[in-house]
């Protein structure tokens, strides 16, 4: 056992996102690629009495975050205790640092409680398969997978389902978000309401689909938050590799060939949009 373990849980992006059928129950069917980010929320674990649970929450949108059982981050520990009720749980204190805004398209509480799992499972020695903690994460959330695997990947099904690919980054990236939460129910029902057929498009390797690849939800957001479509003008001004939203929104995303030309777009963006939250960091493709 450890005396404490910290870990950086990232971004992540879409840099596609294909809507490519619904399910009888209703949940769409999603492929697309998937990258993360260097930056990301913070997490540090210690250990605590058998069965204990704390969980204390800082940083700039800790206001937003929940910090009781609605957070996934103690829906993950309560699923470990649930999974395995006749075996003594160690417990444990959490302390996140919440630097990404919530509800914003880059799976921020998914990566939060992917990396407790990924934490916990190191704090205690890795009692636990990663396979365990694969089956846990997909009960808990349909991003949760992707999350806790951290790495560049195709994902398919309701987005639980990964498949590895060969890295072509990382890239120098730029993240805007405007601060307007947006529920991912609701942009799924514009997408339901607007008639839009399913998407074909395909990929056969991840540099084309990164180039090629569009979100389909992007313009079903924009109708929600017409700032969205704002930013990614102002992206697309700087000469991007790939601008797009990630995810439902509203996060938008630029990836750059160069440093210079990513910290160029960050300082004018900061110009722009003075109470943005903006964040340039690299992004692992």
């Amino acid at each position: 056992m450890y005396a404490s373990v910290t870990l950086t849980a990232p971004a992540k992006i879409n840099l596609s996102l294909r809507i490519t059928g619904r399910r009888p129950d209703g949940f769409h069917l999603l492929e697309g690629l998937t990258g993360f980010t260097a930056f990301g929320d913070n997490l540090t674990l210690s250990p605590a009495g058998e069965g204990v649970f704390v969980l204390n929450v800082t940083g700039r949108f800790a206001e937003d975050c929940p910090a009781d059982d609605g957070n996934l981050i103690a829906k993950a520990f309560n699923a470990l205790q649930a999974r395995f009720p006749a075996r003594k749980i160690g417990g444990v204190d959490v302390r996140l640092t919440k630097n990404l805004p919530v509800a914003s398209g880059i799976g921020g509480g998914s990566s939060d409680a992917a990396a407790f799992l990924l934490g916990y499972n190191r704090l205690y020695d890795n009692p636990f398969p990663f396979e365990t903690l694969t089956a846990i994460a997909r009960d808990l959330g349909a991003d949760i997978p992707m999350c806790l695997y951290r790495k560049p990947c195709r994902i398919g099904g309701i987005g639980d389902e990964i498949y590895p690919v060969k890295a072509v980054g990382p890239f120098y990236g730029l993240l805007i978000n405007p601060l307007i939460p947006l529920s991912t129910p609701a942009v799924f029902k514009a997408f339901k309401e607007s008639g839009a057929g399913f998407s074909s498009f395909s990929a056969n390797d991840a540099y084309k689909e990164i180039k090629e690849g569009k979100n389909d939800l992007t313009p079903h957001a924009i109708r929600l938050v017409p700032k969205i479509r704002e930013i990614l003008e102002f992206l697309q001004s700087f000469n991007p590799v790939k601008a797009d939203m990630s995810g439902s929104g509203a996060t938008c995303f630029a990836l750059y060939a160069s440093r210079a030309a990513a910290e160029k777009s960050c300082a004018a963006a900061r110009k722009e949009f003075p109470d943005f939250f903006i964040r340039d960091t690299l992004v692992f493709v």
